[in-house]
């Protein structure tokens, strides 16, 4: 057991701190946390829009009646209203919480610590990078959302509107809005999603 130092010693003079176990490896940090939890929010949130359009298939009838093609446009619009800008600028923001979370722990193994373990280091870079390939699958799907939420739109209100095209208008520009937002998460998130760096080796986010 070593006496405390005494008191106005500099950090540098100080004797080591002797790791006691109770120090975690690769603790989750408060990034991987977010960019998780958004994740997971926005999965539950499209998994209960898909779950709503199959309900109202199952439990409308005669919403318009004669054609139940409109009663299938209709329940895929209510299916598909979660694929909105606010999604694709969740999604961008996970892809900013990868890349922030990529150069903070690259910069540890190109100039390492003595006091840091590299493989801690490893661990989140390999964590930020499973969580952008799933970023990246949220991407596409929410792409495949907006337009099928266009599509469905247009489709439910074709020669209902008596040529007002107030909400096939709307429904371009959400799409657009989603689609650039979307690219730009893509630009940024393509190069973390694919990882072939054999110093760090097969993903392992535990």
């Amino acid at each position: 057991m070593t006496d405390p130092p005494p008191t106005g010693t500099p950090p540098f003079a100080r004797p080591p701190v002797e790791d006691d176990g109770s120090r975690t490896s690769g603790a989750w940090e408060v990034p991987e946390v977010a960019g998780v939890a958004i994740l997971v929010s926005l999965a539950l949130l499209a998994t209960g829009g898909l779950a709503t359009g199959i309900a109202r298939i199952i439990t409308t009838e005669n919403v318009f009646p004669g054609s139940d093609i409109q009663v299938t446009w209709n329940s895929i619009t209510f299916a598909t209203q979660w694929a909105s800008p606010v999604v694709a600028v969740l999604l961008l923001t996970v892809i900013g919480l990868c890349w922030w979370q990529l150069q903070a722990w690259s910069e540890l193994i190109e100039s390492p610590d003595p006091d840091d373990d590299p493989s801690d280091a490893l661990r989140h870079i390999r964590r930020a990078h499973l969580m952008a390939r799933w970023t990246l699958v949220g991407v596409a799907l929410t792409a495949l959302g907006a337009v099928a939420l266009f599509v469905s739109q247009v489709a439910t209100y074709a020669g209902l509107t008596d040529g007002d095209w107030t909400l096939e208008i709307s429904a371009a520009a959400n799409m657009l809005a989603v689609f650039a937002l979307l690219a730009a998460a893509l630009w940024a998130g393509g190069p973390l999603g694919r990882h072939d760096d054999p110093a760090v080796g097969p993903i392992d986010a535990r």
